[in-house]
């Protein structure tokens, strides 16, 4: 019988609503694993008084779910907001810096998606917001660490509708304003479709916004497969330099085949990302997630980089991840391990170069030298020289019938001497470095 009464209030207050002063502003409905914040719910008061919301009531659709009363003495000043938060140990464990929330709620909210009806002491209803995870519903705040927030804070109208919400910053904002996302690694370049001709596989860029090197080892890289086998771990020792850009590739000799290689170019990554629309994660050593973004192949995302030789850039740094329109095509071929430069150079095969001598064989690929010898193994020098005589780098193997030495991608562009000898023979040719 209480059932029934309950059911049949709620029906009633259906036709009776109160002033929406009061309006539901974000949610956290599914976190990553971790961290864990737990459920919460955010209330914003949009009008230019306080307003005392004690006994206001909230639940969700779930049949069977028991109300939640808020504190007699809740009040949310103007433009203020109030967090609704299912563990309070959880949420003041991660949002240290937040004070201004209430719980723990009597209900937890569905991973499914469903209504949230806020009312107030009288049992008018003073809002309802929905969310879903069907098509057309932000991803991100679906466990990838992000949370579904409000796109117009200053009104309560379209709460129900999915164009109305946003999947935003990591781990939200709550209890506060939205404010720009500003992570200290992110995500700047993916290539998920390469061009059949211009084919260099696939790879993320990430970068790093700080002005302070930035430790990644023991930190991984994963797309949507949550096996093990599918991550990729950056090694010791993995430094991210300030305002620097480290790429993961899954197939570095196609795209060493594009792209000079560089010291900050990593391979070969287990993963193969989706030509529709993939999630790409980056997590640290303790598994919490640090990052994610939810790409797509359909409007606002641009189709120039679905096969079309082109790559996502991405255009605001501190802008939302998962929008479409944050994103857009760069050069063709991309620009990967550096800075998008809208002066873009023609992309095509790096050539091969071959010299010979009574002596050594030279052969050349992509400020790779391999040097090999026409007679039986022996003790191989080579080494990098300036103009002005100086060796800038020397490798050195014994016993052997070959030699490989590296262009240090530290060196600027420029003429160099390569040379090699074999203690009685002396091999000197001149090589053009060009990052």
């Amino acid at each position: 019988m209480k059932k029934i009464c309950t059911i049949v209030v709620a029906l009633l207050g259906i036709f009776k609503f109160a002033s929406a002063q009061i309006i539901i502003s974000e949610i956290n409905y599914r976190s990553a694993s971790k961290p864990d914040c737990g459920d919460w719910i955010e209330l914003h008061n949009i009008g230019a008084s306080a307003v005392n919301v004690g006994n206001y009531t909230i639940v969700d659709s779930t049949i069977g779910s028991i109300p939640y009363t808020l504190p007699a003495n809740a009040s949310i000043a103007a433009g203020g907001y109030l967090v609704l938060v299912a563990d309070v140990i959880k949420f003041a464990s991660i949002y240290t810096t937040t004070s201004n929330y209430v719980g723990p709620i009597s209900f937890s909210l569905s991973k499914l998606g469903e209504v949230l009806t806020l009312r107030d002491a009288a049992v008018n209803i003073v809002c309802q917001a929905q969310y879903q995870t069907t098509f057309g519903w932000p991803k991100g705040a679906d466990g990838e660490g992000r949370t579904l927030e409000l796109i117009n804070q200053n009104s309560g109208a379209g709460l129900m509708l999915a164009s109305s919400w946003r999947d935003g910053c990591m781990l939200g904002s709550p209890g506060k304003a939205p404010i720009p996302c500003n992570d200290p690694i992110i995500f700047t370049e993916i290539n998920y479709n390469s061009d059949s001709t211009i084919d260099q596989g696939e790879y993320v860029e990430l970068h790093n916004t700080t002005a302070t090197a930035i430790n990644l080892t023991g930190y991984y890289l994963m797309d949507k497969n949550d096996t093990i086998t599918m991550r990729y771990i950056f090694q010791n020792p993995t430094i991210i330099q300030p305002g620097g850009y480290l790429l993961v590739s899954n197939d570095t000799a196609s795209l060493f085949k594009f792209h000079t290689k560089a010291a900050n170019m990593l391979g070969n990554a287990p993963f193969n990302l989706k030509n529709s629309g993939e999630l790409i994660r980056m997590f640290d050593y303790n598994d919490n997630i640090k990052f994610s973004v939810h790409y797509n192949d359909s409007i606002p995302w641009t189709d120039s980089a679905d096969g079309l030789g082109y790559t996502l850039e991405l255009k605001n740094k501190l802008g939302y991840m998962n929008d479409g329109t944050n994103w857009f095509a760069g050069c063709k071929g991309g620009s990967p391990g550096v800075a998008y430069s809208p002066i873009c150079r023609p992309v095509a095969p790096l050539s091969t170069t071959n010299f010979q001598s009574t002596e050594f064989n030279l052969r050349s690929m992509q400020n790779i030298y391999t040097i090999s010898t026409n007679n039986t193994a022996q003790n191989l020098q080579a080494s990098i020289i300036n103009l002005q005589g100086q060796k800038l780098h020397t490798t050195k193997v014994k016993n052997s019938n070959s030699i490989t030495i590296e262009m240090p991608t530290y060196l600027p562009d420029g003429l160099y001497l390569l040379q090699c000898t074999n203690g009685a023979q002396q091999f000197t040719f001149k090589i053009v470095h060009n990052n």
